[in-house]
């Protein structure tokens, strides 16, 4: 006996009538909200074109910005050289004449491990030398007691090797601070034992660094009103510890104006391990 077809809801019977008789409205509907989906994003879409053609201006300027530093960072690769701030020569005596030049590292994360320089008196050589410069320190490299007899002394200074090493972060090296007091330029007296010299200077010396230095060298020299260079000194110490004091007297042969201005620095080795004295 064939299966007889089961009879429709009256929900579903509603439902279909409900559709026949909206089916105008329904296909309206569905087209206006596939028409309002592409209206937004059309709006979305302008409004970012406008919003980008407005700042375009802004948006080229991030971008070189951006850029540049890039450029800078592989040019910065190689470390700037070592700068001679000047180099003067002076006569200690009537033979011999003493040389100082002011040099100074201008990098920040380069270190100076050896360098290699020769100063010329007279556009004679005076030697080779080496020293170190930690990033940015200066130091006042001399020759002292070089013969020289006649005319009038010119020294100049040729670096003609650099060994460079970059030092950030666990390679740092130590900070150097001294303060320097008691200075005192004065004739001496012809009474006192040092009776050859005839002008010394007295001055105090206080390592305010937490680390100590072992060999530091002592460099003076003597200014007038104009800045010209009108005596050299040097002191070579064994070691001066973390907040160490140490009084110390140059003397010179000639007499000196006391009205001469004197500046002291202290060179000391950063980057020589051996050189530095630390407490933990």
């Amino acid at each position: 006996m064939p299966e007889q077809p089961q009879p429709i809801s009256e929900k579903k019977l509603r439902m279909g009538y409900w559709i026949a008789t909206h089916r105008q409205l329904i296909h309206t509907s569905y087209r206006l909200f596939w028409g309002l989906i592409a209206a937004i994003s059309i709006g979305i879409f302008l409004f970012n074109a406008v919003n980008w053609a407005a700042h375009i201006q802004q948006t080229n300027q991030i971008w070189e910005t951006i850029s540049t530093p890039i450029y800078n960072l592989g040019a910065r690769q190689n470390p700037k050289s070592l700068i001679p701030i000047r180099t003067e020569a002076v006569v200690y005596n009537d033979t011999s004449v003493d040389i100082v030049s002011d040099i100074r590292n201008p990098n920040t994360i380069w270190s100076a491990q050896d360098v290699e320089y020769e100063i010329f008196l007279n556009g004679s050589s005076t030697g080779v030398d080496h020293t170190t410069f930690a990033p940015e320190q200066e130091k006042m490299v001399t020759k002292m007691r070089i013969p020289f007899t006649g005319g009038t002394p010119t020294a100049r200074i040729e670096i003609t090797h650099v060994e460079w090493k970059k030092t950030v972060g666990d390679d740092a090296v130590p900070q150097a601070a001294w303060n320097v007091t008691n200075t005192a330029l004065r004739t001496v007296q012809s009474t006192e034992k040092d009776a050859l010299f005839q002008t010394s200077l007295q001055f105090t010396i206080q390592n305010e660094s937490v680390y100590g230095f072992r060999e530091p060298e002592v460099v003076a020299i003597l200014t007038d009103e104009e800045g010209r260079i009108q005596a050299i000194g040097r002191a070579s110490l064994t070691q001066i510890d973390s907040l160490q004091t140490i009084d110390r007297t140059m003397y010179w042969e000639h007499r000196l104006p006391t009205t001469l201005q004197p500046k002291i620095v202290v060179n000391v080795d950063l980057l020589t391990e051996d050189r530095i004295i630390r407490h933990w």
